[in-house]
């Protein structure tokens, strides 16, 4: 009769590693399902833009390719992070589900991530606001994006220091049980939830204008 096979641990100072798969029950198995297709088609599209670029345009990268591979290097980290590091912890199963004991990891990873995603799309986003100089490189249009460059490296600053010191001090982040005692020193989801709405939606204040301009000015 062969033996029924059992988690291997592996006992390490005070750390304990353990492999273990996704119960059927969670959605853990869908940060994989979402996060690889995604990682597969940002690295395509990206290497194909510098491709492109290099190979058949011959001309040197810009600064907002540099900016644009910086994002993608922190976008595909971020993914990372979500899917082996929180979903390892517990991202993904039910509250009631997830040990005690991993509580304080899963909670480091997920603050890990929100200053991986903050610095993604303060990359992404000031890639893209450069890449409207070379469609439209007007005066006027090259001060737009420059107030737009300022406001959201302001607001990314900004927003990363808020998301670091949501608890002050930031270990009260991961310890629930302070965080219980002392919830005044935590800001609500709420007020964190405005940060990144504000700063998801600066890309588009500019382009939509010179967009339907330009079509009038094309006869487009």
């Amino acid at each position: 009769m062969a033996p029924q096979a059992l988690p291997v641990h592996v006992q390490t100072s005070s750390l304990q590693f353990h492999t273990r798969g996704f119960s059927g029950d969670t959605k853990q198995a869908s940060l994989f399902v979402v996060g690889v297709p995604l990682i597969v088609i940002t690295s395509a599209v990206v290497l194909l833009r510098i491709h492109v670029r290099v190979r058949l345009l011959r001309l040197r990268l810009a600064a907002d390719d540099y900016l644009m591979l910086a994002g993608t290097f922190f976008t595909i980290g971020l993914s990372v992070a979500n899917m082996f590091v929180c979903g390892y912890y517990g991202v993904g199963m039910h509250t009631t589900s997830i040990p005690p004991l991993n509580f304080t990891p899963m909670l480091k990873a997920n603050l890990a991530c929100r200053l991986l995603y903050t610095t993604a799309v303060f990359l992404v986003k000031s890639s893209i606001l450069l890449f409207y100089l070379r469609l439209d490189p007007r005066l006027r249009t090259r001060r737009l994006v420059y107030i737009l460059l300022i406001w959201v490296a302001l607001l990314s600053i900004v927003t990363f220091f808020v998301l670091l010191f949501v608890c002050t001090p930031p270990s009260l982040f991961w310890d629930l049980s302070r965080q219980a005692k002392e919830p005044e020193k935590c800001l609500t989801q709420s007020t964190q939830q405005i940060f990144f709405e504000v700063n998801g939606g600066m890309k588009y204040v500019h382009p939509v204008p010179r967009e339907s301009k330009e079509e009038k000015r094309w006869g487009w």
